[in-house]
């Protein structure tokens, strides 16, 4: 469930001569306005550049040939969103952070990720991993008849408006829906009256998608930051979330717990990994397993001294 995250040439660029005919844009907003103009989809590659094996090769294999280049040239405004490690490939860090934005706000998470979307963000396909070009065409062509079909959709309103959104939404590529949250909540606030009966289920699946966004950013920091993160949230979590929520705690919980036994080099340090099982994990877990895992716990740390024996090898 959760999930784990993550080209430009200057920082002035505003655009880069690209492959073949087609010329792929750097500075996303301004492939907004240029798509605006053309009445055209962005066509949105998020690339590791210096790190993504796949990114490379999809680029060499597709991206690069004049057949695909020929084909997006007169449907697209193509633009380039690169995260490498390097920030001097994109004319330094300001610019990383926004490409970095950009992968969190779409909620990007596989590299490489081919993505359509509107002028105004509304995500409407694509594809992601490497593949060839009768694949990435037929993805690309379904994105561009979603894409239609949502500028259809906004002479609508109301529930009218709900319903063929949540068509256009269902028809997503199931690795890019979290990337389509901005169509998801347009959904939500238009169906007042849940006529689509998708109300719930969608309201769910955004609000994981923000505890997941958070969580991300929270590990990078620490696991404490995290399970606080998740308590929060079982809080005034939808109860349909609220196992995935229990089951994402006591996996961080374990984390925890398994980094502080591995760290532990005196009889003090296991007595406080045991104080940890015993009054943070034992109460995350399910209650009809509560007794027998605090029994289990008790046996095995009953003698502390033979356990950091075993842990550090003297």
């Amino acid at each position: 469930m959760f999930k784990q995250l993550f080209f430009a040439l200057t920082a002035s660029a505003i655009m880069a001569p690209a492959w073949g005919a087609t010329e792929w844009m750097t500075d996303f907003e301004s492939a907004q306005t240029k798509a605006q103009e053309e009445n055209k989809a962005l066509l949105v590659n998020f690339t590791g550049s210096d790190w993504c094996g796949w990114c490379v090769q999809l680029k060499k294999e597709l991206l690069n040939t004049p057949q695909f280049t020929d084909y997006i040239a007169p449907h697209f405004i193509a633009v380039e969103v690169d995260v490498p490690n390097n920030a001097s490939r994109v004319g330094g860090e300001e610019n990383l952070m926004k490409n970095r934005e950009l992968c969190r706000r779409f909620s990007i998470s596989v590299f490489p990720s081919v993505v359509v979307m509107t002028p105004t963000g509304f995500v409407t396909g694509g594809f992601t991993g490497s593949t060839g070009f009768t694949a990435a065409k037929a993805a690309l062509n379904a994105a561009l008849k979603n894409a239609q079909a949502l500028q259809a959709a906004q002479t609508l309103q109301g529930a009218e408006k709900a319903q063929e959104l949540l068509k256009i939404y269902r028809r997503l590529p199931e690795d890019l829906q979290d990337a389509g949250a901005t169509l998801r909540d347009e959904i939500v606030t238009l169906d007042t009256e849940n006529t689509t009966g998708m109300r719930d289920t969608l309201r769910a699946e955004a609000e994981l998608m923000r505890i997941e966004q958070q969580l991300h950013q929270a590990q990078t920091k620490s696991i404490d930051d995290a399970i606080r993160i998740v308590d929060e949230a079982l809080k005034t979590a939808m109860p349909v979330n609220r196992n995935v929520l229990k089951q994402a705690k006591i996996n961080f919980l374990q984390e925890k717990i398994y980094v502080k036994l591995g760290e532990a080099k005196n009889v003090q340090d296991i007595e406080e990994v045991k104080h940890m099982l015993l009054h943070e994990f034992v109460p995350a877990i399910p209650e009809a397993d509560r007794e027998e895992v605090r029994l289990q716990i008790e046996r095995e740390f009953a003698d502390p001294e033979k356990v950091i024996k075993e842990q550090t090898g003297y």
